[in-house]
């Protein structure tokens, strides 16, 4: 379960990401193209190529 408040910073990538990779390609993905830590809190939400679907980052 993801929880949100009112004070969860949400980033939308705008560039389609690879789904076949898992949650640590999307770590990985976020620390470098994004240069964040994907542990701040941050929720992180990125599309396929399609975007017909959503694949969400929070730890």
């Amino acid at each position: 379960m993801i929880r949100l408040t009112h004070d969860t910073p949400i980033v939308l990538g705008v560039a389609p990401a690879d789904f076949r990779s898992g949650m640590d390609g999307f770590a990985a993905r976020t620390r470098e193209l994004l240069g964040c830590d994907p542990r701040d809190g941050t929720l992180y939400v990125y599309t396929n190529r399609a975007r017909t679907m959503i694949r969400a980052l929070a730890y």
